[in-house]
């Protein structure tokens, strides 16, 4: 059985591998405010609001996370579930080309406990280093 962490990256990196071959102008630079919905949102609010009336797909879901994505804007939306020390959260990343470097732009809301939260956090800026170091390796030179 794959580690939950594990198989969300995974799910991420199918994203942005997806992209490195997609043209800059479909990763515009103004995609950043997307992710802005997520500042200091309510995640409980912001769950059904993408899923029910964005008809953003649930792209994973385990005991910790569920992901949805939005496939014209390429953001991943993550929330924490029941049971995670940090629920409730929602972290947004967007992949952005800037020049020919492919980078994430994360944004967090989390209510959860403190210390959860901010290991949370930890593990996702991780997880991002390591997604575009392998995107990184994976563009065209």
């Amino acid at each position: 059985m794959s580690h939950p962490r594990t198989s969300l990256r995974w799910v991420c990196a199918l994203t942005m591998a997806a992209m490195v071959g997609t043209p800059a102008t479909t990763l515009a630079a103004a995609e950043p405010t997307v992710c802005g919905r997520a500042a200091n949102a309510d995640p409980a609010v912001l769950l059904p609001a993408l899923r029910d009336g964005d008809k953003l797909p649930e792209v994973f879901r385990d005991k910790s996370y569920v992901a949805l994505q939005d496939k014209a804007t390429w953001a991943m939306w993550t929330f924490t579930v029941d049971g995670n020390p940090a629920h409730p959260a929602v972290i947004c990343r967007i992949p952005l080309r800037q020049g020919a470097e492919i980078t994430l732009d994360m944004v967090i809301t989390c209510k959860g406990e403190q210390t959860a939260c901010a290991k949370m956090e930890q593990e996702f800026k991780a997880l991002n280093a390591m997604m575009e170091a392998e995107i990184r390796g994976k563009q065209p030179q």
